[in-house]
């Protein structure tokens, strides 16, 4: 689903009357281009596919990447206490899943000790290896430093099998986060720490490849939320430092200033996402929030954003969003140039938005403009945290669910972790014979037989109809153990199950390179 909204460019606090002018023109733009932009858009994009990481708790995934084998990786944290049968530490866990290109899981791991943990970024790195981001909450398992507060920044560098090479702590009394790592041409990598006590402070650290402090920069003029920093080609770094609003620096690969530029309307309040890309350009959207004097009320929260090349000249900045509730999590710049920018949408049920909190993804191309919006959800609770870019354009967007309805597949226990690829509309190419088969874009014959699979819920014998020869049928438990695994003859297979725990169950169907999934219920 996407419609298109109409949005006022304006730098600084609006007069009352545009105000007004503005909240009606985006209720009428809203409701005119509902239906007519919904449809265009279906014709060509759409969610590609969704999948849900869960158990009998809840799972969050905070940042996503592609990997160089067409696959991806997802970050967060659980408080499941049997993920996929992985050992616990203790609390809170960090969590790290690693998918092939369809969403299906080739490896996990837990990382953390006995207090709460969690991770909030992660990378491929030069080496094949990965680096990762959060918080821990004290020393043991996978955390060798003492916590010397709540929770300590954390970062975490892994190998190419996944085994922990070395892991730093960053902390003072209180609370403490390592919100961003990105790595540097030469394998160095920059840490954006943030302290938090009566006063905030942010810190840029650039480590060695091994973990080592080189050096270290401090901001604390107050209320220093969020720090980010991309190293660019000519080894300079362009950087996002949040200060009672927000502005963007350069600094040289020592950490001397270059320039410094402070930006945005001063009623944005976070920087919830920033990125660079190859050339240089950088992208950051915040929260804008905005009081009307006349109705004596905050208006409902868009989001601002900014766009700016290496030199610090602005390319454009506007605002996004409609009528709801909008908070944002993520931005993107796409290859060409475009952005795409997620995060959660509220308001009332209506044909946009299915429940309470809706997932939105909102695309534009390199001048901000030709603005299409998507709201994905079900009836419950949804939001988005992070997006990537995968090598054919699709997009990534990973985040939190707990709704079993419209767009979302359910979940193992509370709120699982959902991963979502969004892109252009699948093609069927139908062969010019007499054959009533019908071929996929990536060539796998696939028959017009209607899949039936019941009863739902399952008591002693599960049926699937409607199966290929050939089509691999695999049924995984919560915990993501297999319960069963069997090649289809085609046509009827039927699994018993009497014996099984009551409780969610998933069924793939694998045939060729396609890949099926769906969930059922065996009856306590």
């Amino acid at each position: 689903m996407g419609t298109v909204t109409s949005s006022f460019n304006s730098r600084y606090a609006t007069p009352v009357a545009l105000l007004l002018l503005r909240h009606s023109m985006k209720l009428l733009l809203t409701a005119f281009f509902n239906g007519l932009i919904s449809f265009a858009m279906a014709q060509s994009e759409e969610m590609r596919w969704i999948k849900n990481y869960g158990a009998e708790r809840d799972e969050k995934l905070t940042s996503i990447a592609p990997t160089p084998d067409g696959g991806f990786i997802v970050a967060g944290y659980t408080t499941s206490k049997n993920f996929m049968a992985l050992s616990h530490h203790g609390g809170m866990e960090g969590l790290l899943i690693k998918c092939d290109s369809t969403g299906q899981v080739e490896w996990r791991k837990l990382l953390g000790g006995p207090g709460d943990d969690g991770l909030l970024s992660v990378s491929p790195t030069r080496d094949k290896g990965y680096i990762l981001c959060g918080w821990q909450g004290g020393a043991g398992g996978d955390v060798t430093d003492r916590c010397w507060g709540k929770v300590d920044g954390w970062v975490v560098k892994l190998d190419s099998m996944a085994h922990v090479q070395w892991n730093r702590s960053f902390g003072k009394m209180y609370m403490d986060m390592v919100y961003s790592v990105t790595e540097t041409m030469n394998g160095d990598f920059l840490v954006g720490h943030v302290h938090e006590d009566w006063i905030i402070d942010s810190y840029l650290y650039r480590l060695s490849p091994t973990g080592k402090t080189k050096w270290s920069k401090k901001f604390n003029k107050d209320y220093a939320l969020n720090i980010k920093a991309v190293e660019l080609t000519d080894k300079s770094i362009l950087m996002c430092v949040v200060e009672r609003g927000y502005k963007i620096m350069r600094i040289d690969s020592s950490g001397k200033e270059v320039w410094e530029k402070r930006l945005g309307p001063t009623t944005c309040t976070y920087v919830y996402g920033f990125d660079v890309d190859a050339r240089g350009n950088f992208a950051l959207c915040v929260r804008l929030r905005k009081y009307d004097t006349l109705l004596k009320k905050y208006l409902p929260c868009n989001f601002f954003v900014v766009k700016g090349d290496k030199n610090g000249k602005i390319l454009f900045e506007r605002e996004f969003g409609t009528v709801r509730e909008e908070e944002p999590s993520s931005i993107l710049i796409r290859r060409d140039g475009g952005l795409a920018m997620t995060g959660y949408v509220e308001g009332e049920t209506d044909s946009i938005i299915h429940g309470k909190r809706d997932i939105f993804l909102v695309l534009c191309d390199s001048s901000g403009e030709n603005e299409s919006y998507h709201c994905i959800g079900g009836s419950s609770d949804e939001s988005a945290l992070g997006v990537a870019e995968t090598a054919n354009g699709n997009l990534l967007v990973c985040g939190q669910s707990i709704s079993w309805d419209h767009d979302m597949p359910g979940t193992f226990g509370l709120y699982d972790g959902i991963v979502f690829e969004f892109g252009k509309r699948s093609t069927i190419v139908v062969p010019v014979n007499e054959d009533s088969s019908e071929v996929d874009t990536v060539g796998t014959k696939m028959t017009e037989a209607l899949r039936l699979i019941y009863p739902v819920p399952a008591t002693d014998v599960l049926t699937i109809e409607g199966l290929e020869q050939g089509e691999f049928v695999t049924v995984y438990n919560s915990m993501g153990e297999v319960m069963f695994a069997s090649e289809a003859s085609g046509g009827i297979l039927k699994i018993g199950v009497l014996e099984w725990p009551g409780g969610p169950y998933i069924i793939s169907r694998r045939f060729g390179t396609r890949n099926e999934i769906d969930k059922i219920v065996k009856q306590h």
